[in-house]
């Protein structure tokens, strides 16, 4: 009754083990996930950012390569007239490629809800199969134990059994032996009482 009630509390412990591991590892992969949008938020800020500082310095660069042959030519006063016309013609470039960033950003994140969503609906159902494995193992290694302690007990009530039965061949063989033994040395001690 002891050893049945051990069984089960051990049963129990790994059970609670098991569980307890997979609920660790599901709050990790939702902290990954939580991180992995807040590092894309950012990385998708930053890239946004460094592209308009890039294409803001390459449209003033190319402004001022323009500009400094027009300064040879007297003029000078038109170089905020062109910056501005640069900037108006690139303005609408600018806001499509925000929006483009904005929108990547957007399915991304939806990228990662969704994730995360699926995610949760299999949440219940990770306890079963680890558990169903364990106790399948169990049973497995109970069955084989059994099995081979049957056979094992088996062959060796067998070999009892042959030993046995040799012990007795022998012991039978030694004691007609040992009466023949005795009848010979009868025998000849009678013929030399005769001779005598």
């Amino acid at each position: 009754m002891s050893t049945d009630n051990f069984e089960v509390l051990e049963k129990q412990l790994a059970a609670d083990a098991l569980e307890k591991a997979l609920k660790e590892l599901h709050q990790e992969i939702n902290g990954e996930i939580e991180n992995n949008k807040k590092a894309f938020a950012t990385e998708i800020s930053k890239t946004l950012t460094s592209f308009k500082q890039n294409l803001e310095q390459k449209v003033a660069e190319e402004i001022d390569q323009k500009i400094a042959s027009l300064f040879t030519k007297h003029f000078s006063d038109t170089s905020l007239e062109v910056k501005s016309s640069f900037e108006q013609m690139f303005d609408p470039v600018l806001k499509q490629t925000e929006n483009d960033m904005k929108q990547l950003k957007t399915q991304g994140d939806n990228t990662l809800r969704a994730w995360e969503s699926m995610m949760n609906q299999y949440t219940g159902f990770w306890t079963k199969p680890f558990f169903l494995m364990l106790l399948v193992s169990i049973l497995t290694g109970m069955f084989i134990s059994l099995t081979f302690s049957y056979y094992l007990s088996r062959e060796s009530m067998r070999s009892k059994q042959l030993c046995e039965s040799n012990l007795q061949w022998f012991a039978q063989r030694y004691s007609d032996l040992k009466n023949a033994q005795d009848k010979k040395v009868s025998i000849e001690n009678q013929s030399k009482k005769k001779k005598k």
